[in-house]
């Protein structure tokens, strides 16, 4: 289905769409082309909270370079079918360990390219976390993502002078407790 679909292109100078056949589709404009891909990961969510089912997937494109630029495109049902309506771009070269959804948001579990790699492949893992109702949200720096499978809650921690933040610290207590996470009790 996803291998079958029309997707926005990240070269708008190109084309700005491309329709995906058997997972793959190229656009032309002169001698410059996009290649599209459909990587074979998704996860369902509803991402616009409409309460019908939404789909996010990731999508591989080429300009022609070494490179490929991979993305987290959302598609959101509009009462008839999946429409592409947004993209988070998530590197040159991503390797995608796993995609979840959770709360309407979807959590990425990958290997992106960190300062001094090769172009051998990408060496820093990271897991983000991506709202399409928040796309312009920069979870990456100094901001600190924590996710527990059987835990509801997201916490998003980051330092102020150095220091979490005293609210984000009654959030963290507050899933500590409610989901038991201290440890044994000592007497």
């Amino acid at each position: 289905m996803f291998g079958n679909m029309t997707y926005f292109t990240n070269s708008p100078e190109i084309a700005e769409k491309a329709t995906l056949v058997d997972g793959e589709g190229a656009v032309w404009n002169g001698s410059l082309h996009a290649s599209l891909y459909y990587a074979g990961r998704y996860v369902y969510g509803d991402f616009n909270r409409d309460g019908r089912k939404d789909a996010a997937v990731i999508i591989g494109e080429s300009q022609g370079g070494s490179d490929d630029e991979v993305e987290l495109a959302f598609l959101i049902y509009d009462g008839t079918r999946l429409v592409h309506r947004q993209s988070v771009y998530l590197g040159d070269s991503a390797i995608i360990n796993a995609l979840k959804q959770r709360s309407g948001k979807v959590i990425v579990d990958m290997r992106i390219h960190q300062q001094g790699d090769c172009q051998a492949g990408p060496t820093k893992r990271v897991r983000n976390v991506y709202d399409y109702l928040n796309p312009t949200a920069d979870i990456r720096g100094d901001h600190h993502i924590s996710v527990k499978d059987g835990v509801e809650e997201i916490l998003n921690l980051q330092p102020k002078g150095g220091k979490t933040k005293p609210y984000q610290v009654r959030q963290g207590r507050k899933v500590i407790v409610r989901y038991r996470l201290g440890g044994e009790e000592h007497a």
